[in-house]
């Protein structure tokens, strides 16, 4: 099955039931749950999948989107298993509780605008063995290119019966707060 919308994952996106990796007395690392999430997923097990977050996770989509609510989560973690055929996680790292990664999408209307894979980046923090929280947004190089794409085209392409130009003013908007919260973080855990 291809991959027909952008992760959000997203991300993604982005989980403790019994044979999920519970939690044994000890603390699971950080890497190993989020690639025990990805195990889950690319078994198209949404159970397991869902025993990796915690109870109160939240997930922040590339445009600033918040899944919250226990069942719209589960309701986006099962749609995002149906419509991916690549589970891979590039560039996994952990830095204490704070796990990145990126991956690509090709969702139709990347392709049709010719900027497919477009690369998206991820977060996600662990506590507990558990995720609370994954937030992915795109880095400005791919924004870029989705912009220049979109102007390009007349008329102007459509996402969901929105503008091109309305769909990256709102992932840009998401990938500076996101960017500069990031960097407030980071200084913080140095």
């Amino acid at each position: 099955m291809k991959r027909t919308g952008p992760r959000f994952v997203g991300v993604l996106v982005l989980l403790v039931v019994a044979g999920a990796g519970g939690t044994s007395g000890t603390e699971r690392d950080p890497l190993a749950v989020i690639q025990g999430l990805m195990d889950a997923e690319r078994r198209r097990n949404l159970k397991a999948a869902m025993g990796y977050f915690a109870q109160e996770a939240v997930i922040v989509n590339a445009t600033g989107r918040k899944t919250a609510d226990r069942n719209e989560l589960t309701w986006f973690i099962g749609t995002e298993i149906w419509l991916r055929d690549v589970f891979d996680l590039d560039r996994l790292q952990a830095d204490g509780n704070r796990v990145t990664w990126v991956e690509s999408a090709v969702a139709p209307f990347y392709r049709d605008l010719g900027v497919a894979p477009v690369t998206f980046a991820f977060e996600a923090i662990v506590r507990d063995g558990l995720i609370t929280t994954i937030i992915s947004h795109l880095p400005m190089p791919e924004i870029e290119r989705i912009k220049e794409a979109c102007v390009a085209r007349v008329p102007e392409p459509r996402l969901r019966d929105r503008p091109c130009s309305e769909f990256v003013q709102s992932i840009e908007a998401h990938t500076n707060v996101h960017s500069s919260a990031a960097t407030v973080a980071k200084s913080r855990t140095r």
